[in-house]
């Protein structure tokens, strides 16, 4: 005689997402599609909502002056925002030394585990993780929405706030 819970167990996990799956929601070139040197990518992951940039650039130094003077702008003299851009000075470094066609990935997380920004150099792990604050991070994933989307940049906010509300990013 068959139990009936294994098809229980197969029919809930189907129906709910994986802890690790990723869904990209919406995405856009950077700095433009003229000229992309990256993507912005909105993305769930599990229960974690993610403002991912992955760049791909032949001028990380413009990259950093971009970022840096932005976050500047954003966050000044924050202790954060100084972390921040200390280990982005970093990782371009680190990205400069790869080969051509490498990429960089920044991932601002918010999650139910706490709030980071993580620096990836796919196929590799993360290769620094920094704990900041939700407001920190939130807000600069809002930024680099707004920055990134153009004429979507209100839908791809939207978006993130839904995320937020959702459950997504309960730590704080």
């Amino acid at each position: 005689m068959q139990r009936p819970w294994p098809s229980l167990l197969l029919a809930a996990f189907l129906a709910a997402p994986s802890l690790l799956a990723e869904t990209v929601l919406m995405k856009a070139k950077v700095p433009n599609a003229a000229i992309p040197q990256g993507e912005v990518r909105l993305v769930r992951r599990g229960g974690e909502a993610v403002v991912q940039t992955c760049l791909q650039t032949r001028f990380p130094g413009r990259v950093f002056a971009k970022i840096s003077g932005s976050e500047r702008e954003n966050w000044p003299g924050s202790a954060e925002m100084e972390t921040y851009v200390g280990t982005l000075a970093e990782a371009l470094d680190h990205y400069r030394q790869l080969p051509a066609g490498s990429m960089l990935l920044i991932d601002f997380v918010a999650g139910p585990e706490g709030n980071r920004v993580d620096f990836l150099f796919p196929p590799a792990p993360v290769w620094r993780s920094l704990p900041l604050s939700a407001d920190y991070v939130r807000k600069n994933q809002e930024h680099i929405l707004a920055d990134s989307f153009g004429k979507q940049a209100n839908e791809a906010i939207a978006a993130l706030r839904t995320l937020h509300a959702n459950g997504e990013s309960h730590g704080e």
